[in-house]
């Protein structure tokens, strides 16, 4: 990935799926301190991960979303990794089954998720803790009319990224 795209990066791309991690303490701080390099990002990140493009809405409703928390925005995003959902085949287990994201000692720290599809978002809310190892995501996939199991998503999102995505300090 390009310099300029903090810690984003594709993480999962199988399936007819790609989930692009996004590293939104990096473009919340663009945004509120150098926007004109906003664009310029965004574009870098668009064309090395080679979304469609949707990306744009998808960014543009993130951007957005930091006005409705306003000042609770650190606090929200202190919790929460937010990806870009793109492909077909992604769809969420409903109630019944659970996503799992583990620490290096294999401590679940997943809280819950909101997925949504129009605007190609996936959020993952975790536990209020202090995350210095990377995290194991194992999203499972729900059974289709063609498919009756699928292989679960699972994935590794380095130390490096969540630290930086997650914390209220700077690059």
């Amino acid at each position: 990935m390009p310099d300029n795209v903090g810690n984003s990066q594709v993480v999962y791309q199988q399936q007819g799926i790609m989930l692009l991690f996004i590293d939104e303490q990096h473009f919340s701080r663009l945004a509120q301190k150098n926007p004109e390099r906003l664009q310029q990002s965004i574009s870098a990140l668009k064309t090395a991960a080679g979304v469609s493009e949707q990306f744009d809405y998808f960014i543009k409703q993130f951007l957005n979303s930091r006005v409705f928390y306003g000042d609770r925005w650190p606090d929200y995003m202190a919790s929460s990794l937010r990806f870009y959902v793109e492909g077909d085949g992604f769809d969420t287990p409903g109630f019944m089954t659970k996503y799992h994201v583990l620490t290096s000692d294999n401590h679940n720290v997943y809280r819950g998720f909101n997925y949504s599809k129009g605007d190609h978002a996936l959020t993952i809310s975790l536990a209020d803790e202090i995350y210095t190892d990377e995290l194991e995501f194992i999203l499972p996939l729900p059974n289709t009319k063609h498919k009756k199991t699928r292989p679960d998503i699972i994935f590794k999102l380095p130390a490096d990224a969540v630290t930086k995505s997650l914390s209220r300090g700077s690059d």
